[in-house]
């Protein structure tokens, strides 16, 4: 079974797999800049998992919705 972004625990990384879902959820995340190859590592979560906080590369930080972080297929932790 693949694991989703939202498998990763707290200041955990892992490289990008793939992006799956539907079309509308591809172009958020794609509009992000998160792409195949990139590593990204898990600042927090809220109680509930939902946002996630996200660091993409050396500079980015974003709260990405739950729902959009599991699409992000992850390859193992690094």
């Amino acid at each position: 079974m693949a694991r989703s972004l939202v498998d990763l625990k707290r200041k955990m990384s892992a490289r990008v797999k793939q992006i799956v879902g539907g079309v509308d959820a591809r172009e958020k995340i794609l509009e992000l800049g998160i792409l195949p190859g990139d590593t990204v590592e898990i600042l927090g979560k809220s109680f509930f998992g939902c946002p996630v906080a996200v660091k993409h590369g050396e500079s980015n930080f974003f709260a990405l919705r739950k729902d959009h972080a599991q699409f992000i297929l992850i390859e193992d932790d690094i």
